[in-house]
């Protein structure tokens, strides 16, 4: 046809008694009796679709573009071997530049994949290059793949591909060699589902004989790796956008076994309690896994009416057990963590922002009542407004299980009807690990508190009052850690008019283990409670020591104890 262009320019040497090129369904061809230096630019297909249509030239390399154009159009006509009935009319153009050029080579745009027969490098890097708008799946509408292979050994038959990033990023290899040279992929694709416009990095030393990656980004997140041999070294990194916002992704491997699969839940929605859950499995045994995983992207746990949220996040993990499990109860808001065996460490770091909105409606809780003469009375108002931590760090080791989870005000407690919202100012920390460490480099806490805690009576001042006033902007943050191997004695005077009649003795259990700025840690095989609220200095201990009281979420062995004991005349 008129419409139909078969056309190449380039050179060979030396000369081959034989060469043979073809196109079919857009598969190109090339074989040859002996190896060959080449350089040859080839354009196949309708005239129409090749107008225009260039492709990228490498010093060591292969490249080829495809573009459709509209049946019937001029330069365009229906029928020939470029229509065809799934993907239209189109034409390909590329660049083969390459020394010690295979007797055979494949070039199949429709899978971005390229098989060399017997290569014979004679430079360091071969570059492949494919740029498919016609035989792609969509969405995506477009994928561009390009790869560099270095120090491969001589002599090697090899098929790098299928290539391919829709909602899934696929890369497959084989070779004849059990492992050998370094893999680079850089791959773009547009109109991805969630990410829009998103480009994929890779990176493998060494390239194992045989190689399947499979990963899938959103929600669910799954990777899925199958090899021949260990790699050293895998990294993959993913760019778009993630709730209208620019997102990264990057995920570096070492040491990474023949056989895994992670697979994480809780990313590409912003509704309900969004908290990444995570499956992994090395099914050769293999217990070496070690990552380094970093996202830029804002995820969001919505506690309704509260928001707490993380972004810039960092797990670092090192020697990960072969079947580990992070999973999330949205019930009991307990995140759990199973290590098998355990995991050397387990460490994440992130800008953690947060908003609790006035607590409603405002506490006040009478808490005990002799004759309407004297009241036992809890009462104020509670609010988080837009705070942020930079840097916040949680580091875990040897790692067998851990159950992090918020405070759970207790309904069977003296404090039982405070709002179960005053529980998320804590973090209940559980199970068999080394220590859990947390620490934080920057704060900034707009808090509005204003609580009180009295003891009043009909006529004249309280008996007692304590006053937990956090109304201010904060830049730093003394924990409270709580366990019940402590107990907490507190000891203050009842007075009426300003004479003393009663001394009072408070003792609870969990009790403050240890009080510090920014930085604390926790150790394992016992539980743990940990009050992040105090500014420092500005607060009596007694205020924190009776929410943490009724905050504690164990039971059972460790259940809380409250006693009070007093001396003196008592109330009259």
């Amino acid at each position: 046809m008129d419409d139909t262009r078969y056309a190449a320019l380039g050179r060979i040497g030396p000369i081959p008694g034989s060469v043979t090129f073809t196109a079919t369904g857009g598969v190109i061809t090339y074989s040859a009796d002996h190896t060959l230096d080449v350089e040859v630019q080839f354009w196949l297909g309708k005239v129409a679709a090749l107008t225009g249509l260039q492709a990228p030239r490498y010093d060591n390399g292969a490249s080829v573009v495809d573009a459709g154009c509209a049946k019937g159009a001029g330069g365009c006509a229906d029928g020939g071997p470029f229509c065809t009935t799934d993907h239209g009319c189109f034409g390909l153009t590329g660049i083969i530049n390459v020394s010690g050029l295979p007797t055979q080579l494949t070039i199949d745009p429709t899978k971005s994949s390229y098989s060399f027969a017997g290569y014979q490098p004679r430079a360091n890097a071969l570059t492949l290059y494919v740029d498919d708008s016609v035989f792609v799946q969509s969405p995506p509408s477009r994928i561009k793949a390009e790869a560099t292979l270095a120090d491969l050994p001589s002599g090697i038959t090899f098929t790098l591909g299928p290539i391919k990033l829709t909602g899934t990023l696929d890369i497959a290899y084989h070779s004849d060699v059990l492992s050998a040279g370094k893999l680079d992929v850089h791959a773009q694709a547009d109109q991805v589902p969630i990410f829009g416009s998103t480009s994929a990095l890779a990176h493998l030393d060494p390239i194992p004989g045989r190689l399947a990656i499979s990963g899938t980004v959103g929600s669910p997140t799954s990777v899925t790796v199958k090899d021949s041999a260990v790699i050293n070294s895998l990294s993959l990194r993913a760019t778009g956008t993630f709730n209208g916002a620019p997102a990264t992704g990057l995920v570096a491997l070492r040491d990474v076994p023949t056989d895994m699969t992670v697979e994480a839940n809780g990313f590409g929605t912003t509704q309900g309690d969004n908290i990444p859950t995570l499956h992994y499995v090395a099914n050769d045994g293999l217990d070496t896994l070690d990552a380094d995983v970093q996202v830029e992207a804002n995820m969001v746990k919505n506690l309704n009416p509260g928001i707490i949220g993380a972004d810039d996040l960092e797990l670092h993990i090192t020697n990960l057990g072969h079947l580990t499990e992070v999973g999330f109860n949205p019930t009991t808001q307990i995140a759990a963590i199973t290590s098998t065996p355990k995991t050397d460490e387990l460490k994440m770091i992130g800008n953690l922002h947060l908003r609790v909105p006035r607590i409603q409606p405002d506490p006040d809780i009478t808490f005990f009542n002799w004759l309407g003469r004297v009241k036992g009375r809890f009462y104020g108002h509670a609010e988080v407004k837009d705070s942020w931590i930079s840097n916040i760090t949680f580091d875990l080791t040897d790692v067998r299980t851990a159950n992090l989870q918020p405070g759970n005000i207790r309904t069977d407690s003296l404090f039982g009807s405070l709002p179960r919202e005053l529980g998320y100012l804590f973090l209940g920390f559980d199970g068999s690990f080394g220590t859990a460490g947390i620490s934080m480099a920057g704060v900034h806490l707009d808090l509005d508190i204003d609580l009180y805690l009295r003891i009043d009576k009909i006529v004249g001042p309280d008996f007692f009052q304590e006053h937990l006033n956090l109304t201010r902007l904060y830049d730093s943050v003394y924990f409270h850690r709580y366990d019940d191997q402590h107990q907490s004695v507190d000891k203050f005077t009842l007075t009426d008019w300003g004479i003393p009649i009663a001394d009072i003795t408070v003792t609870a259990v969990p009790g403050l283990a240890e009080e510090v700025p920014n930085v604390v840690t926790v150790p394992g095989a016992r539980p743990s409670l940990i009050a992040m609220l105090d500014p420092g200095g500005e607060v009596d201990d007694f205020v924190f020591n009776i929410l943490a009281y009724a905050a504690w979420p164990y039971s059972g062995d460790h259940s809380p104890k409250l006693d009070t004991g007093s001396s003196g005349g008592g109330i009259c």
